[in-house]
């Protein structure tokens, strides 16, 4: 993956974001954590490299 591909790959994601009004936000953070508590992921799921470029 190119640097280039990278930098355009966060300025979209930081848009998207930035779209979300902060109350949806954080419906949206919530129905993650009762989706990942309700199918008994580990909390080291975190550490997985995939999950790091999501964040």
């Amino acid at each position: 993956e190119s640097a280039t591909h990278h930098n355009m790959q966060k300025i979209m994601e930081s848009l998207w974001i930035k779209s979300i009004p902060p109350n949806e936000m954080t419906a949206i953070h919530q129905q993650i954590l009762r989706a990942l508590l309700s199918a008994n992921v580990p909390f080291s799921f975190v550490d997985s490299p995939e999950v790091i470029k999501v964040v």
